[in-house]
């Protein structure tokens, strides 16, 4: 029989399994990995939360702000600088620690607190020019009723002194006022005599439009500080009273020498008021009234 091969094991047998290296890289971090998705979950919920501050911060500055404009009104109203902003700052800080109070949190608080302060001062500014409007005006007024109490008693008052003093009085007065710049106060000054000059043709002309008619026609002393707009006006607003008054007295005058009684005529206002021929008719008139008398 053919002999059979025989092949002698060199190797040993155990039972722990052969292991083979693998060369595999190892994979990111979880961490790695999901922290650009942490990132923008962090970015949104600071901004969510920015905008939940800023909006009730909003709120309360508007709610604020409603109440300080009635503080501001009020001091808007107020004669006295320092009075309105004394006011005007125990108001405000009264409701900015009302509404800083109702802030739910620092942050809430903070943003509110730099708002309503840049809020208060615009308002204070306001305040400030409503004051000092109400103070020039309040000026202006008191002038004007003092100017109106030198005039009628200077030229009212029967005080020969008052009425002296008047000029004095009313430059004084112009002086006095801060509020005008130097020239409308050169220019209201250079007014004075026009003005005493103007009421004294109104006063006058109360009791003989006639006579002041013709005074102020002629240039009379008493009137010479008149200047020419204003002599123009008085000439114009007399005429018509004066004319009427003159023509009932040259009807009159006539008659009376018709009947033998004086009546008193002013003959110069006649050519004042009615011109020349007026005048020459009148004293021809006169004359063949008289030749027939």
């Amino acid at each position: 029989m053919p002999k059979i091969p025989t092949f002698k094991a060199e190797g040993t047998i155990t039972a722990e399994a052969a292991t083979t290296p693998i060369n595999v890289q190892a994979p990111l971090s979880i961490a790695k990995t999901f922290e650009p998705i942490q990132k923008a979950v962090t970015d949104y919920a600071v901004k969510e939360k920015v905008i939940q501050d800023k909006t009730e911060a909003l709120k309360l500055e508007n709610d604020s702000i409603l109440e300080l404009n009635t503080a501001v009104q009020k001091a808007s109203k107020l004669m006295n600088k320092e009075k309105a902003n004394q006011f005007l700052k125990n108001e405000s800080t009264r409701i900015r620690t009302k509404y800083s109070n109702l802030a739910s949190s620092s942050g809430v608080k903070r943003i509110f607190e730099t708002n309503y302060l840049m809020e208060e001062q615009k308002q204070i500014f306001k305040v400030d020019n409503a004051v000092y409007k109400n103070i020039v005006q309040n000026h202006f007024n008191e002038k004007s009723r003092k100017y109106e109490m030198l005039m009628t008693e200077g030229l009212y008052g029967n005080n020969p002194l008052q009425e002296k003093e008047l000029y004095n009085d009313l430059v004084k007065l112009e002086n006095e006022d801060l509020v005008q710049d130097e020239d409308t106060r050169l220019n209201n000054i250079a007014m004075i005599p026009n003005k005493i000059a103007y009421f004294k043709a109104k006063r006058d002309s109360v009791n003989d439009p006639v006579q002041t008619y013709t005074d102020i026609s002629t240039n009379n002393e008493k009137y010479k500080d008149l200047n020419l707009e204003t002599r123009e006006a008085l000439l114009k607003e007399l005429k018509l009273e004066a004319s009427q008054i003159l023509k009932e007295d040259m009807t009159n005058y006539i008659v009376g020498l018709e009947n033998g009684i004086a009546v008193d005529i002013n003959k110069e206002a006649i050519k004042e008021v009615y011109g020349n021929k007026a005048y020459t008719d009148f004293l021809e008139t006169e004359q063949n009234t008289i030749r027939v008398g």
